[in-house]
């Protein structure tokens, strides 16, 4: 089966996925051209349990949508504020992984 691996800019978070994603997204709303500072968040889809960080290498930062009030984990590198990946209310069994963290994008 297939192993992808990345991290963030310093190198103190890692993680490896095992399997393709179930899909890619890009999202051009306003919440995500603010958290990438361009014009869209590209993320692979994947299971959780396909997905190993190790947790406390991650500072989480939840933010509550004003227009649905559902939440949404974004995980980042505590040291260098890379954005490795989210986790959403209405999908809690998936996590996305930020497109450029790849070593292999």
């Amino acid at each position: 089966m297939m192993q992808h691996t990345g991290g963030c800019m310093c190198g103190a978070v890692r993680f490896k996925i095992t399997g393709e994603p179930s899909r890619v997204t890009i999202c051009h709303c306003t919440w995500c051209q603010r958290r990438t500072g361009t014009a869209f968040g590209a993320e692979a889809v994947f299971k959780l349990d396909r997905v190993r960080i190790a947790d406390d290498a991650l500072k989480v930062y939840r933010h509550i949508s004003d227009e649905s009030g559902s939440w949404l984990d974004q995980y980042f590198c505590p040291e260098c504020g890379t954005n490795i990946s989210l986790i959403l209310e209405a999908r809690p069994d998936i996590r996305t992984i930020a497109g450029g963290t790849f070593d292999d994008p």
